[in-house]
């Protein structure tokens, strides 16, 4: 559904030849034209979508392990896994993230703002 625009009503017209008076009238009148604001069920200046909740979560956690493997020449190379915790931590961070963007995704959808196929 397009938006209206809101034409301004003074001063009113009054002749059926002159349609503005002089050119600060015209400008007047150009300047005082509007575009309502958005809402999520109608358009204006933008169609708005719901916004999805997420708040970020820094993580805490960062603990990690040193294991020492062979490269493809057989020498020996540090390498860092993380802990248990901070895998645990890392993959509740993820879920939630990808969670909030299903939810932006839909709410894009649902507003006509975004194609879903």
């Amino acid at each position: 559904m397009p938006a209206s625009l809101a034409f301004p009503t003074t001063p009113p017209f009054t002749s059926d030849l002159i349609l503005f008076a002089s050119k600060d009238a015209a400008n007047s009148f150009f300047q005082a034209i509007t575009v309502p604001d958005a809402t999520v069920s109608d358009e204006g200046v933008i169609k708005k979508s719901q916004a999805a909740n997420y708040s970020f979560t820094s993580l805490a956690s960062s603990s990690y392990f040193t294991l020492q493997v062979l490269d493809e020449d057989l020498n020996p190379v540090n390498t860092e896994l993380p802990s248990k915790n901070s895998f645990d931590e890392l993959k509740s961070a993820f879920e939630t993230l990808a969670t909030a963007h299903d939810l932006l995704v839909t709410n894009l959808i649902s507003a006509g703002i975004l194609s879903a196929t």
